[in-house]
């Protein structure tokens, strides 16, 4: 081969590497652990999340491919009617269109739709979503967003069934934390309440959004001062910048608790609304109180995003948690954009999905370290009113969930951002016995008790009573196990 053929062979190579395209064999992502193929020429790999997804992109198409395995559970065809239920036309998606169609001889179905453009991002206008049955109890979801056509059935061509083996090791999901530039004042907050190994207790006490009263009184009966106090902010719920100075002159400080909703009235569409600029003018004002308050906030957006009952999970949104993504990283630039320089943000997944599909994993929300300052957990003894609860003690709940976000968010600070125990299904107190034992193993800097009711809506009854402060018998244990926490 001549000098001048070798360096034109070299040049192409090199462009072909550059814009994902491979000569000869095909590039091939093999997972013998879930048992597919997926042939990625022309794009880039991002196996971090292996486990939960492998994500393929180039720059006018991403595609995430999931597993999953009913086996012990439900059958698979349930992803049909409860997990495509969201994706029909509205006021953003249109042209939805639905078809079966045999994939090498599985049954699979398509769903393609069109989203409306959205003022404040560049987003992805076409999406697809092909399910493919490898039997009643296994199932592969290929989602697919693009800024031009889907042509599915060229796309289907790219994923093939592979023979399985359950005890191939993929990579474990790793996210490290970095030190991030905070100012003087927030430096000195983060490490007078962060990782210095004694954790300190909070409270959600409703009332406190109009005054401290009540949490005041409860406190004297206690003999213990909550030092982090949960509010909860909506789409309408104006800030009282006179109830947050109150708040911090009495040497406390807030889990503001902004949930891109208003409360009690369901709305598909929030999150496209915010990241069409319809919520900006709410927004930026719950930001300038913010400024004007100027003092450190533990600040948490749409917490619980993997949980059904939040409408801004994607069970809502077309199965698109990017599109939950693009709405923290909007709302985290109104913040710099504002000036907002004393704020750590806390991402706070529920302790299970719901529902339990691979696209509705809870590392699929993850928004990035850029964004992401503290680790919440959630989870709670919901007890038994619904016949689809059961009771969990403390233990059940925190320690699988406790080791799994200790081995994959390295380096974060880590908070019980709010948790509590219902009382139908079991011994209360004996949960609070053993609870007020166990919780120290865990290792977060703040545990928040939340002291409240759910009620059942359609009997207009409380469903699941979370307070303590209403027994006389859970308010002498936390006097008594609370004092150690005293400074």
């Amino acid at each position: 081969m001549n000098k001048a053929l070798t360096m034109i062979l070299a040049a192409a190579v090199g462009i072909s590497a550059l814009l994902g395209i491979s000569f000869g064999e095909p590039r091939l992502y093999q997972n013998s652990r879930y048992g597919f193929s997926f042939n990625y020429d022309g794009y880039s790999m991002d196996r971090s999340l292996e486990l939960v997804k492998t994500s393929f992109k180039n720059k006018n198409t991403k595609i995430d491919v999931n597993y999953d395995d009913f086996r012990g559970s439900k059958v698979s065809t349930v992803m049909l009617s409860y997990g495509n239920k969201s994706i029909k036309n509205g006021r953003y998606v249109k042209n939805v269109e639905s078809r079966e169609y045999i994939h090498r001889g599985y049954k699979t179905n398509i769903i393609t739709w069109e989203l409306k453009p959205l003022e404040r991002i560049d987003y992805y206008k076409y999406f697809a979503s092909a399910e493919i049955f490898k039997n009643s109890k296994e199932a592969y979801t290929i989602f697919v967003r693009s800024v031009e056509p889907i042509d599915y059935e060229k796309l289907l061509k790219r994923f093939d069934i592979i023979t399985q083996d359950e005890k191939e090791e993929l990579i474990r999901p790793r996210i490290l934390n970095y030190t991030k530039k905070y100012n003087r004042e927030l430096k000195a907050f983060y490490k007078k309440n962060f990782n210095k190994g004694k954790m300190q207790w909070g409270i959600f006490e409703p009332t406190t959004i109009n005054g401290l009263e009540k949490l005041e009184a409860l406190e004297e009966e206690i003999d213990y001062d909550f030092k982090v106090l949960l509010q909860y902010y909506d789409l309408v719920q104006p800030v009282n910048i006179e109830n947050l100075y109150e708040i911090y002159d009495k040497g406390r400080f807030l889990e503001f608790t902004c949930q891109t909703t208003v409360y009690g009235v369901q709305n598909s569409d929030y999150l496209y609304e915010v990241l069409d600029g319809k919520h900006d003018a709410t927004l930026k004002g719950m930001v300038s109180q913010l400024v004007t308050l100027d003092k450190p906030i533990l600040f948490r957006l749409n917490n619980e995003m993997n949980g059904d009952w939040c409408d801004y999970s994607a069970i809502h949104y077309q199965k698109d948690t990017d599109i939950y993504i693009e709405a923290w990283k909007y709302i985290h630039s109104l913040f710099e954009e504002a000036g907002a320089d004393k704020v750590l943000w806390v991402w706070n997944p529920n302790w299970g999905d719901f529902p339990s599909f691979k696209w509705n994993h809870y590392l699929n929300y993850y928004p990035g370290a850029d964004y992401v300052d503290i680790i919440g957990m959630t989870g709670y003894n919901t007890g038994s009113y619904y016949k689809f609860e059961k009771w969990s003690s403390f233990k059940d709940i925190y320690e699988p969930m406790a080791s799994e976000y200790n081995q994959t968010f390295k380096g974060f600070p880590m908070i019980i951002t709010e948790f509590g125990s219902a009382v139908k299904g079991g011994d209360k107190i004996k949960w609070f016995r053993e609870m007020l034992s166990e919780i120290d193993k865990y290792k977060v800097d703040f545990a928040v008790y939340w002291n409240s009711i759910d009620y059942d809506m359609e009997r207009k009854v409380p469903s699941r009573i979370y307070r303590f402060s209403d027994d006389k018998e859970l308010k002498q244990l936390m006097k008594e196990n609370l004092k150690k926490y005293k400074d």
